[in-house]
């Protein structure tokens, strides 16, 4: 669920989540970027907006989808970046993880993930950050799946922690790329993505006392391991 593609698969590296004063230092260097992207985006807006008002009836059909496309992908920035900067602790509580999951998968369009040990598990945790991060983690995962892959989401209790590990078979990252994919911007983004995914949902981990790192990221696809406090 990395944002990439690559030809070679890489185990080498793995990142825990954030500490919570790396993390402030990362949303601020993130914004700064935000700040920088945006401007680029709307004077391609301004841009196209003039060009449409000169054009003819004919023309408009045309230079109209650019338009809008790029006001999407506007919007949607914006938005990643002030969900990346405002984690914060949440309201804790004994979370049934088939439910949360399955909430997930519901907000993510065309998601069609396979539960493997969930049922019967629960976790401790703020009930709509864990959604947000599985469902950051399942549509990173499906950007890079496609139709034709699948995406598992599987389970294993423990005395202290619950290990989740969510695994794909879509192409992963490149070699050097691998280092950085929870450091946000640093990583290729995958077609209609942000590149905050994995560092939203690293936050996300984080402020419920859990983590997250990348287990590996290969031409075989991606694995992803999260630990969430059990109740």
């Amino acid at each position: 669920m990395a944002d990439g593609v690559t030809g070679g698969g890489t185990e080498a590296v793995s990142r825990p989540a954030r500490t919570e004063s790396e993390r402030l230092d990362l949303s601020l260097k993130a914004m700064k970027v935000v700040r920088h992207d945006l401007r680029n985006l709307l004077a391609s807006v301004t841009i196209i907006a003039d060009r449409i008002a000169a054009l003819e009836d004919t023309r408009l059909a045309a230079a109209g989808p650019h338009l809008v496309t790029s006001m999407e992908q506007t919007v949607a920035l914006s938005r990643a970046a002030q969900e990346l900067c405002e984690v914060a602790p949440g309201s804790p509580e004994t979370l049934a993880l088939g439910g949360v999951a399955s909430d997930a998968v519901d907000s993510v369009e065309g998601a069609k993930v396979s539960f493997e040990g969930l049922e019967g598990v629960s976790v401790k945790g703020d009930r709509e950050q864990l959604r947000r991060l599985f469902a950051h983690l399942i549509d990173n995962a499906m950007r890079a799946t496609g139709p034709d892959g699948s995406v598992t989401l599987s389970a294993v209790p423990g005395p202290q922690a619950v290990t989740l590990t969510l695994s794909d078979t879509g192409q992963g990252v490149p070699d050097y790329a691998f280092a950085d994919l929870l450091v946000p911007f640093a990583g290729a983004k995958r077609r209609g993505g942000t590149g905050l995914g994995l560092p939203i949902a690293a936050s996300l981990a984080a402020a419920n006392g859990g983590e997250l790192h990348v287990e590996r990221s290969g031409a075989d696809g991606t694995v992803v391991i999260v630990t969430l406090p059990s109740p």
